[in-house]
């Protein structure tokens, strides 16, 4: 059997967020602050608590006190305290995929949740995001594909999160040119990849479709 995944170092630091952030401070690269949850009491108000091993946006409570901290910390065993970042209008979320000859496309989609998944993104071209999320494909060693969750701030991009898999944009990127979930195929079978040119500006929405079926004769 082939296996596509995105490598091993990438998995062990993107399934736990505070190994993520851990490991990417090694790299030199800034990170929101973070903590378990129930052993300390955040630095600071306002934060967020999420779970320490969980996936996708929802779960993610805004705690504006102490004493909130306690009763979500008491609630959620395994969560961990993290920087509320400023600027939930400049959320970025990259694709990022790296070929097996260690090339690397990332497609930065600034977007808008809708029930906890990416609804709405408009495509920019941020020279310091493109080089953090090069920097982290090349140290992890990443094979494929990963997701790279970050803010916009006025310090430059700060990460807050990286999925080892392909994001649920899978679909809405393919619309657009960035194929990626093609192109891991397309290696496993010793196939040449090419990036594609998405220009910055283009929008790309998640739609819901309706189908009508023949009548049926029950």
């Amino acid at each position: 059997a082939h296996w596509i995944c995105a490598g091993a170092r990438v998995i062990r630091a993107g399934l736990d967020k505070l190994e993520t952030m851990r490991v990417i401070g090694r790299m030199g690269i800034a990170v929101p602050w973070t903590v378990v949850a129930g052993a300390n009491d955040p630095p600071m108000f306002p934060c967020i608590l999420k779970d320490r091993f969980g996936s996708g946006s929802r779960g993610v409570h805004i705690v504006h006190d102490r004493e909130e901290a306690r009763y979500l910390a008491a609630r959620h065993p395994h969560a961990i305290y993290q920087d509320l970042l400023p600027g939930a209008d400049r959320e970025v979320t990259c694709a990022v995929y790296r070929t097996l000859d260690g090339r690397v496309a990332t497609l930065q989609m600034r977007r808008r949740l809708v029930g906890g998944f990416t609804g709405w993104a408009v495509i920019i071209d941020d020279d310091a995001v493109t080089a953090v999320c090069e920097r982290i494909a090349a140290e992890l060693e990443l094979t494929g594909a990963m997701n790279v969750q970050l803010r916009l701030t006025a310090e430059g991009p700060r990460i807050f999160e990286i999925n080892p898999r392909y994001s649920s944009t899978a679909l809405m990127r393919d619309a657009i040119g960035f194929t990626d979930v093609v192109w891991a195929f397309d290696e496993l079978h010793g196939r040449t990849v090419t990036f594609p040119r998405v220009p910055p500006g283009t929008v790309i929405v998640r739609t819901q479709d309706a189908a009508v079926l023949p009548s049926l004769n029950l």
